[in-house]
């Protein structure tokens, strides 16, 4: 029994891409599924007009607030309360359970190596806490699920690098 696999091929040039799937080809049976436009979780869409590449992961992020129980929450306008002060835990503080506090962390560390970079820092602060995590921290991580319910559409996009470079250097008048 055969069973099928699927590789991602990424390549400057069409002619390095069509290169590749020429040698691949002789070796194995292959099928084109044409552009990549969903992978591990992330929405991928390529605009090769302009050169850039829009990547988001609103479905894994409404995944993400299901299986928490907060599909439903009220957004907030950043991932981090301003009156927020996340301390290590002592004998009295009340913990909560350490398993679901990892996972959750974990499913927003995917999500801000991925796309969405805005959340590293708070997510950076909770994982501090993973090995005793109390209902404060709880309640600082349902705050960056909160705002992920408010900003679910928010992409990440990637231009040609030449031109943000040049636009680095045009805005500050940096010589790179």
């Amino acid at each position: 029994m055969r069973r099928s696999q699927t590789i991602v091929i990424a390549g400057k040039t069409d002619f390095q891409l069509q290169n590749v799937k020429d040698s691949l080809s002789q070796k194995f049976e292959l099928k084109d599924l044409g552009s990549l436009r969903y992978f591990l979780g992330m929405s991928i869409t390529q605009d090769s007009d302009s050169e850039s590449i829009v990547i988001n992961q609103p479905a894994y992020t409404k995944k993400l607030l299901e299986n928490f129980g907060i599909q439903e929450c009220k957004p907030v306008a950043t991932p981090v309360s301003s009156s927020s002060k996340l301390i290590k835990a002592t004998e009295s503080d009340e913990c909560v359970d350490k398993t679901k506090y990892q996972s959750a962390v974990g499913s927003l560390m995917y999500l801000a190596v991925c796309t969405r970079p805005d959340i590293s820092f708070a997510v950076n602060s909770l994982a501090k806490f993973n090995s005793k995590p109390t209902k404060d921290h709880w309640s600082a991580l349902k705050h960056v699920l909160r705002y992920l319910q408010g900003t679910r559409m928010l992409e990440f996009v990637t231009q040609k690098i030449v031109e943000i470079l040049l636009d680095i250097q045009m805005q500050t008048g940096l010589v790179i």
